[in-house]
């Protein structure tokens, strides 16, 4: 997910940005994270760790990419594991900025992934964010 990290916020970046003079600074600093993997803390190797740290000790929003075209399919890395691994970085930071981003529309989304997610959000989260680099959506 981190090139499609990358993509997003460079996309973002070079269409909808406006440039104004103000009389205070404005700073916005992105940081892409190694990812996460579903496992309990102590089994979490040294960049997981770091991640979770960096997290809790800055002031940051979250972006929590997922890809439900099943293409990343592997044991580590299925519909359902980002799922949960959500969930729990969620409850984990339940009062951060948050913006759940689906990527990969363009290579479809599987079967009752997307309702998955919406159940897991619940009523006072707001919309998912979909995008296609390749389409240029989102």
């Amino acid at each position: 997910e981190s090139v499609v990290a990358k993509n997003v916020i460079t996309e973002r970046d070079s269409d909808d940005v406006i440039v104004q003079n103000y009389a205070f600074s404005q700073r916005c600093q992105v940081m892409d994270s190694p990812g996460l993997l579903v496992r309990q803390d102590e089994k979490r190797n040294e960049m997981e760790q770091l991640t979770l740290a960096a997290m809790q000790h800055l002031p940051t929003a979250v972006m929590y990419v997922m890809d439900f075209s099943g293409g990343a399919g592997d044991k580590c890395s299925s519909i359902e594991d980002q799922l949960l691994l959500r969930k729990e970085v969620r409850a984990r930071f339940p009062r951060r900025p948050w913006i759940d981003v689906i990527s990969k529309v363009d290579l479809g989304i599987k079967d009752g992934a997307k309702e998955t997610l919406e159940e897991i959000m619940g009523d006072n989260e707001r919309s998912v964010l979909e995008v296609s680099i390749t389409e240029g959506v989102g």
